[in-house]
C-alpha cells in the first residue's frame, strides 16, 4: 500500500513515459522504410509471382502495400517531411540490395504514388477515410508506374491492385495504435 504521503506522480510525467514516446513514430518510419527494401528486393531476386484469382504481380506486392498503410502511419506522426524522409531512406538502401533497374523504377514510381497519396491525406485532414482514400490513389498511381516502368508492360497491373490491397489490411491496426500513442502532427495552414 502506498503512503498517503507520497505525491501521485502522472503517467506523462514519468522519465520512462518520455523515453519511449517516439517509439511508435520510430517504428513506422523503420517499417516503412524497410517494406520498400523488401518490396524492391523481392522483386529484383524472385520476379513475378501469383496473387491470386489467375493474375500475376512483381513480388514485393504484398511489401508495397503494407509500404502504403506505414506510410499513412509515418506522415500522421511525423507530418509529411518525415514520410518523405523514410521514403528517401529505402530507395537508398533499395540500391544497395535490389539491381538498379528495379530500385531505379521504384524510386519513380513511389515518388509519383507518393506525391499523390500525401497531397490527398493532407487535404482531406477531416475526412474519417482520409487514410483508406490516399491509399487507394497512391496505389492506382504507383501501380502502373512501377509495372511500366520495371516490366514495361501493364499486364501484372491487376495483380499488383489485388496485391496491394491485401497488404493494406493492416492499415487500419497500425493507424489506430498510432493515434492512440502519439499525438498528429500539426497540419500547417493553408
Amino acid at each position: 500500500m502506498r503512503p498517503s504521503s507520497a505525491p501521485r506522480v502522472p503517467t506523462s510525467d514519468r522519465p520512462t513515459s518520455r523515453r519511449w514516446r517516439h517509439l511508435p513514430a520510430t517504428a513506422a518510419v523503420t517499417g516503412f522504410a524497410a517494406t520498400v527494401v523488401a518490396a524492391n528486393t523481392l522483386t529484383a531476386r524472385i520476379g513475378v509471382l501469383p496473387v491470386g484469382f489467375g493474375l500475376l504481380a512483381p513480388a514485393g506486392v504484398y511489401a508495397a502495400g503494407a509500404a502504403m498503410a506505414l506510410r499513412n502511419t509515418v506522415q500522421h506522426t511525423l507530418g509529411a517531411r518525415g514520410a518523405w524522409a523514410a521514403l528517401a531512406a529505402g530507395t537508398v538502401l533499395s540500391y544497395l540490395t535490389a539491381n538498379g533497374h528495379v530500385a531505379t523504377s521504384s524510386a519513380i514510381a513511389f515518388g509519383a504514388s507518393e506525391t499523390v497519396a500525401i497531397a490527398f491525406y493532407g487535404a482531406l485532414a477531416q475526412c474519417r477515410v482520409r487514410g483508406l482514400l490516399a491509399n487507394v490513389a497512391g496505389i492506382a498511381v504507383d501501380s502502373v508506374v512501377f509495372v511500366w516502368l520495371a516490366f514495361a508492360t501493364l499486364a501484372f497491373v491487376p495483380g499488383q491492385l489485388v496485391g496491394k490491397a491485401c497488404g493494406l489490411l493492416i492499415a487500419p491496426l497500425l493507424i489506430s495504435c498510432c493515434r492512440c500513442l502519439t499525438p498528429a502532427a500539426p497540419v500547417p495552414a493553408p
